[in-house]
This record gives C-alpha cells, sequence and structure tokens, in this order.
C-alpha cells in the first residue's frame, strides 16, 4: 500500500490542489480521493484547537500505513455509569465550516486496552466505533485509507468533564500554503526510501 502511494505521488496522479486542513487534534488532513487521506503531525504545526478531545471513535474502519517518523496508537474501551471522568460528544456539521460539538449526555471512563507503537513502513488497522487516541515522535506521516462505512452509526469524541470543546476552532481557517510545507517536507524524505530522488 505504501509503495503504490508513493509511486503515485511521484507520477502527479493526486491533484495538488486537493482539500488541505489542520484538524482540530493538531495535525495535517490531505484529502487523496477515493477516500484515502495524507495525514501529518509535527511539534512544529500551527496551534489547534484549545482543549484535548484526542479520544474519538469512528464510523468507519481504516487502513492506516507509516510512511514516515513513529506513531502511537492508543485503543481504549468506554466504561459507562458512575460519575466518569468524560463527557461524549457527537459532531455536528456547521455549513461551510468544520464541525460543531455536541454533548450527549453520556459520561464514563476510558479504560487503555493497548497501545501500539508504529514505525515507517509499518502498517494497522482498527475497527468502526472503537476509541483510539493518536501520538506521534517527531515529523510523522501516514497514509490513509477508509475501509467499510457505517453509515447510521454515529461517531463520539471525548472531553474531560470540567472541560469543554473548543466549537470556535475551525480546521479551514489555517493558511494553506503552510500546510503544503509539512506536506512537502514530508514527500522530500518519504520518497528516496522507495527509490525516488
Amino acid at each position: 500500500m505504501i509503495t503504490r502511494f508513493v509511486e503515485k505521488w511521484m507520477n502527479g496522479e493526486y491533484k495538488l490542489d486537493a482539500d488541505i486542513r489542520l484538524h482540530g487534534n493538531g495535525f495535517i488532513q490531505l484529502d487523496l480521493g477515493n477516500d484515502s487521506r495524507l495525514h501529518i503531525w509535527s511539534d512544529d504545526l500551527p496551534t489547534a484547537q484549545r482543549v484535548n478531545t484526542a479520544i474519538h471513535n469512528h464510523r468507519f474502519s481504516f487502513n492506516s500505513s507509516v510512511l514516515l517518523g513513529t506513531l502511537i496508537n492508543k485503543e481504549y474501551r468506554f466504561l459507562t455509569g458512575g460519575a466518569g471522568a468524560y463527557k461524549l460528544y457527537h459532531p455536528e456539521s456547521r455549513e461551510g465550516q468544520s464541525t460543531e460539538l455536541v454533548a450527549t449526555g453520556q459520561l464514563g471512563d476510558f479504560k487503555l486496552r493497548g497501545d501500539n507503537v508504529l514505525q515507517a513502513g509499518e502498517e494497522y488497522r482498527f475497527r468502526a466505533g472503537d476509541f483510539h487516541e493518536t501520538q506521534w515522535e517527531g515529523l510523522t506521516a501516514t497514509y490513509f485509507h477508509k475501509t467499510m462505512i457505517h453509515h447510521g452509526f454515529e461517531p463520539s469524541v471525548a472531553c474531560k468533564i470540567d472541560e469543554e470543546p473548543d466549537n470556535d476552532f475551525d480546521r479551514y481557517e489555517g493558511e494553506g500554503v503552510e500546510l503544503w510545507y509539512f506536506v512537502d517536507q514530508v514527500m522530500e524524505k518519504v520518497a528516496p526510501l522507495f527509490g525516488y530522488c
């Protein structure tokens, strides 16, 4: 999967005017078409949302291949009942913007099920509905591809109970030119690993 992505990139098969944005959890999303994206994390990226909502799930399953750096995928189980340290929110689309997180009324805690440390060249799969959090070390990039999509499932985002999500953040307000700089950095490092100079 990685080799094919790099080959298509170097052959100019992806549109360079593709939709690029800074996700609220602090990484770049670049749409590549056909339910695929390039994701990039870096400590040097612009500031994203002010409140941590990194634990979340998806309505789709996906495969992710690490192109560069180190990715830590932490998997959690959500435990309902009791006072709970977290509240759950559903993301709802806002016209012409990104999403707004709306409280569901669900409270609970998270139990760590496992954390996978992945290096460049490694891949992992993740199931729809499961909760996870992504961390990274250094400049890190993945090729991300959605597989099965569950259209009736409502994804959730977790926020600590004593905080409110940063609904003022808009992932489309970032400067595209600034974000493309990181894309160029990543591909300059990835391409030689696969025989492109």
